[in-house]
């Protein structure tokens, strides 16, 4: 069981989350339930302290990429690579505040009562589907009373936290217990994925030998492939496309990144056998590099016959689109190499 917590008021500061989830996490565990936590299976161990044995250094940017996956990735998606087939979410909902004064004419008596009220929601998903198999609300209630004799120092939230956590992890148990209660549906088995870049809106044209030998422009236009694009699925790199890459079926958000290249996100609802054509950009300096090269091949008119110089420029894109990992895109194209007749397979195979 996965468990992850929310937080909702900002009047309850962010380091009670991990504190919630702490307590959470240790009244839930018990018979029939073992919690899976993204901060001992996933994160940094440099994240679990700011000093001693585990701070690490600052040098590998850990935190960075835990935020990373948190931005790249939902509760379910996570739970199913920390293979849990429950997740459990506990919500900081909602907390309220009320002081009052009283004072008692007949015994002389003053007193501050300082009343908070926390509600706390937790509900317990289905790792597979999603759906929600039980929820529940739990309302906590402390009050301290002061007076001028007397004043108690104590963390309120602390309190109400501690009471929250303990009624929430008894509900779980409780409800895992309940034969009645069905925990989880059965895993559906992995789909391939195949995944193909391709650079958005560039192409260039075939040129081809003619019977006397000259290389002259012809009528086929080449989508251009980028090599070794670094898939992410929900957060987590899968390897590089083109390829096909294993999925849980349905709704993964998919990154590309590839140096030199701007970063392509998508979400994607995986079946078998779906390919899946992603449209890359240069960055600014690339697609400025590139327009160059742009001007050139659109200023050639088809059939017509390439002069020297024409050849030398044809010579040296096809030497930057081989150190760049770039690949002509010739799925739709049938005969390329016949006869060797195409320049395109000479300079690029």
């Amino acid at each position: 069981m996965a468990i992850f917590v929310k937080q909702r008021p900002v009047s309850v500061a962010p380091e009670k989350v991990s504190v919630f989830e702490d307590l959470v996490s240790a009244d839930s565990t018990g018979p029939g339930v073992q919690i899976i936590r993204r901060e001992d299976l996933v994160n940094a161990v440099n994240r679990l302290a700011p000093a001693g044995p585990n701070a690490g250094t600052d040098l590998l940017g850990s935190e960075a990429v835990d935020r990373i996956l948190s931005n790249q990735t939902s509760a379910v998606q996570l739970a199913a690579q920390m293979k849990a087939d429950v997740i459990l979410t506990a919500s900081i909902t909602a907390l309220q505040r009320f002081k009052r004064h009283l004072d008692d004419p007949t015994t002389g008596t003053h007193t501050d009562v300082d009343q908070w009220t926390l509600v706390t929601t937790y509900g317990l998903i289905d790792g597979v589907t999603g759906a929600s198999l039980a929820a529940g609300t739990v309302q906590s209630d402390y009050a301290k009373r002061d007076t001028p004799e007397l004043k108690v120092e104590v963390d309120a939230i602390d309190v109400l936290l501690r009471d929250a956590a303990s009624r929430i992890g008894a509900a779980v148990r409780a409800t895992v217990a309940d034969t009645r209660t069905r925990l989880a549906a059965a895993p559906a088995a992995d789909v391939m994925v195949k995944f193909t870049a391709v650079l958005a809106d560039l192409s260039i044209p075939d040129v081809r030998t003619n019977e006397a030998g000259e290389y002259v422009v012809g009528a086929n236009n080449y989508n251009l492939q980028p090599m070794n694009v670094l898939v992410k699925v929900d957060g987590v790199a899968m390897g590089a496309a083109p390829g096909a890459f294993p999925l849980r079926p349905g709704l993964h958000r998919a990154r590309f990144e590839r140096p030199g290249l701007e970063p392509m996100e998508m979400m994607v609802n995986a079946r078998e056998g779906l390919e899946i054509s992603v449209p890359l950009q240069f960055t600014p300096e690339g697609r400025a590099n590139w327009q160059r090269d742009a001007v050139f091949f659109n200023d050639l008119k088809n059939g017509a016959v390439m002069r020297d110089a024409e050849l030398i420029k044809v010579r040296a894109v096809a030497d930057f689109l081989r150190q760049s990992n770039i690949r002509l895109d010739t799925t739709n194209v049938q005969n390329l190499n016949l006869g060797g007749q195409s320049i395109w397979w000479q300079l690029l195979q």
